[in-house]
């Protein structure tokens, strides 16, 4: 699960979000942060969605506790800030 903005996203969700935020605040920072457990994969899909959102100001982080996702699963964080 992608979380951004305290809502469950599907990776596509992620993708019209990123795009929205980057044509309106295209300096935006964006926080990712990642439980531990969190497969490598997600963080990197999560990065070169960023990228090609044109958003670059990219902050990466792991937490040793997250709140689960819906479904039981460790969620990716991403976290905005101007």
């Amino acid at each position: 699960a992608y979380i951004a903005r305290g809502q469950s996203l599907t990776r596509r969700s992620l993708r019209e979000l990123l795009s929205q935020v980057a044509a309106e605040h295209p300096r935006t920072a964006i926080s990712i942060r990642g439980h531990r457990n969190t497969a490598l994969q997600h963080v990197v899909d999560a990065m070169s969605d960023c990228h090609k959102a044109n958003l670059r100001n990219l902050d990466i982080r792991v937490q040793s506790a997250a709140p689960k996702g819906a479904r039981g699963e460790d969620p990716l964080d991403l976290g905005g800030g101007r």
